[in-house]
């Protein structure tokens, strides 16, 4: 419970353009950078994959959400 609900702060704070989302190992959920940008998610889901770029880990509702953010991990990323 104590990780959806940090996940759904960070979320909200994310949403609001306060902090950059990111997922650490003991998450236990995350929101997917990639549903976010193509299907407009902004809940947390189960994380099931995640990859590192640039220093940060970010997990993933899929491993084929996972792969489609490696291909071009600038599209999904918020702006610095």
């Amino acid at each position: 419970m104590r990780g959806f609900v940090t996940a759904l702060i960070v979320g909200s704070l994310w949403a609001a353009g306060l902090a950059a989302p990111r997922y650490t190992a003991a998450a236990e959920t995350a929101i997917c950078l990639v549903c976010q940008v193509m299907e407009g998610e902004v809940a947390a889901e189960e994380v099931k994959a995640s990859r590192t770029h640039e220093g940060k880990t970010y997990g993933f509702c899929s491993e084929k959400c996972a792969q489609a953010f490696v291909a071009d991990p600038i599209a999904y990323l918020p702006p610095a």
